[in-house]
C-alpha cells in the first residue's frame, strides 16, 4: 500500500476567469532546478506557486523571486518527482 498521494493542480479556474494554470514540473531536470518558466508572461503580483500541492506564499514575501515577465525561481532546489504548479494572471495586453 502506498502513501503517495497525486496532486494534480490547484484548481481549476472558474469560467470567465481571468486566472491561467499551468503544470510546470516537466520542467525539472534530473539533478534538480530552481528556475521555471511559464508559457505566457503573468503579472507578478497575480503569481501563486504550488509546490507538491502547496502554496509557497507570495513572491518577494517567501522563498519565491520573479526573475522575468514569464519566470520565476526557488531558493531551494526542486527535485525530479516533485511537483510545480502556478496559478497566475497573464498580463494585460494592450
Amino acid at each position: 500500500m502506498s502513501n503517495e498521494i497525486l496532486f494534480s493542480g490547484p484548481f481549476t479556474p472558474p469560467i470567465g476567469s481571468d486566472f491561467a494554470t499551468e503544470d510546470l514540473s516537466s520542467q525539472i531536470p534530473v539533478g534538480g532546478t530552481t528556475t521555471f518558466t511559464t508559457s505566457v508572461a503573468f503579472q507578478p503580483t497575480r503569481l501563486l506557486v504550488y509546490r507538491n500541492g502547496l502554496f509557497q506564499g507570495p513572491p518577494g514575501g517567501s522563498e519565491i523571486s520573479v526573475l522575468t515577465d514569464e519566470s520565476f525561481s526557488f531558493t531551494i532546489v526542486v527535485a525530479v518527482g516533485e511537483n510545480i504548479s502556478v496559478v497566475y494572471s497573464p498580463q494585460i495586453k494592450t
